[in-house]
């Protein structure tokens, strides 16, 4: 607000001269906040891919069940989908997540 303030009018108030100081708050107050939001997205993953690693673990009970021998729509849709934890460690960048994370979701859906 003090750099806006100090612009020339009609803009601001000032003579359009901030020291420095101002600048390098603002730069940095700025840089703090993005990298907290980087922390923030890197503990969002992390507990998303502990949920898809539950997702895993209840679609290989369901394998080793009986139910996919009594439906075969079951069956269908847990035998060969990618519903495995090599899958969920190989997808390491955030496009390869969220990819695996939209595939599975609708398969999840069904």
């Amino acid at each position: 607000e003090q750099i806006r303030a100090a612009q020339s009018p009609p803009l601001g108030c000032g003579l359009g001269r901030v020291k420095r100081g101002a600048f390098v708050r603002l730069f940095q107050a700025t840089r703090q906040r993005l990298r907290r939001h980087g922390e923030l997205i890197a503990m969002c993953i992390a507990l998303k891919r502990a949920e898809m690693q539950r997702i895993v673990e209840g679609v290989h009970l369901l394998m080793e069940s009986n139910l996919p021998d009594e439906d075969p729509d079951i069956r269908e849709l847990i035998f060969g989908r990618g519903f495995t934890h090599t899958n969920l460690e190989r997808s390491t960048t955030f496009l390869e997540f969220a990819s695996l994370e939209k595939r599975w979701d609708k398969l999840v859906a069904r």
